[in-house]
């Protein structure tokens, strides 16, 4: 899946307003690099981003806030970066219109556009007959569907055979069986769905989750950080050209597919199922 890292640096290539440059360091430490080809006037990314392109474990995949862009080539950032022996890295550096908090956050606006997302957690052990469990705190919202899987213990059984059970309810941080708890001792044979927003990448390394259309995301992404600048200004002729901007990304994100996630729908109430009366069930997993 995209990285957080890939998609910052992508998303800066589209907007590239405030300098922008790819190449390869003819020497490099820790906290700088050398590259007397960069065809920018120094001074020009100060604030902004170098993304690192290659250059072994610790370094290909990673990003840093440039310090400064000195004259002769000589990019500083900080923090220091796990160099070893390495003196030659392949990088991107980006000027700091959009430093890359404001990246960042044009990435994860964009995620949290999307809605949510269903989510599955199967670490519960059942125990013979009984009602009342335990929800997990990684459940983090209301469960929307309740599922035992035919093995007590499915782990690393190809298809768990997973099992809508329909006669359960939530009180508060307790899953109730209504009828027909599970008969056996399991391991981890419990799943319970429920919805989450997307997941806020922090890290370079963060992926986006699988339902996400990465080229989708991009554009949706740019039309986030031109939104950010749209608002009241001394120029007129400035947020026109920003509206005109924004438009266009709104545009290129719509010539993709849309993202596949599918929230779980709320649970149907339905009464009269099992000694104890009425009962949750969630249609679209009933076969």
């Amino acid at each position: 899946m995209l990285t957080l890292h890939e998609l910052t640096r992508q998303v800066a290539k589209e907007l590239r307003k405030g300098g922008i440059w790819e190449g390869t360091s003819t020497a490099a430490t820790d906290t700088t690099i050398t590259d007397a080809t960069i065809g920018l006037a120094a001074g020009t990314v100060d604030g902004g981003t170098i993304w690192f392109l290659s250059g072994g474990v610790g370094i290909t995949g990673e990003s840093r806030v440039i310090t400064t862009q000195a004259a002769g080539g000589v990019v500083t950032w900080s923090p220091a970066i796990a160099m070893g022996a390495v003196e030659v890295l392949n990088y991107m550096i980006f000027g700091k219109t959009w430093p890359r908090h404001a990246l960042r956050d044009a990435v994860n606006r964009a995620l949290q556009n999307i809605g949510e997302f269903a989510d599955y957690d199967a670490t519960l052990d059942s125990v013979s007959l009984q009602e009342d469990y335990a929800i997990p705190a990684t459940v983090t919202s209301r469960i929307m569907s309740v599922e035992i899987s035919a093995y007590p213990d499915p782990a690393g059984v190809p298809n768990p055979n997973w099992r809508l059970h329909q006669a359960f309810d939530q009180f508060e941080d307790t899953l109730r069986f209504l009828a027909n708890p599970p008969v056996w001792d399991g391991v981890n044979n419990i799943r319970l769905g429920f919805n989450i927003m997307h997941p806020t990448l922090v890290a370079d390394a963060d992926q986006i989750r699988r339902e996400v259309i990465p080229t989708r995301l991009k554009w949706e992404a740019v039309a986030e950080a031109y939104m950010h600048l749209l608002g009241p200004r001394d120029s007129v002729s400035l947020d026109e050209q920003t509206q005109n901007l924004y438009n266009r990304a709104v545009s290129r994100a719509n010539e993709f597919p849309a993202h596949i996630n599918q929230p779980l729908p709320e649970p149907m109430l339905f009464l009269g199922v099992g000694s104890r009366g009425s009962s949750l069930i969630n249609p679209d997993s009933m076969v």
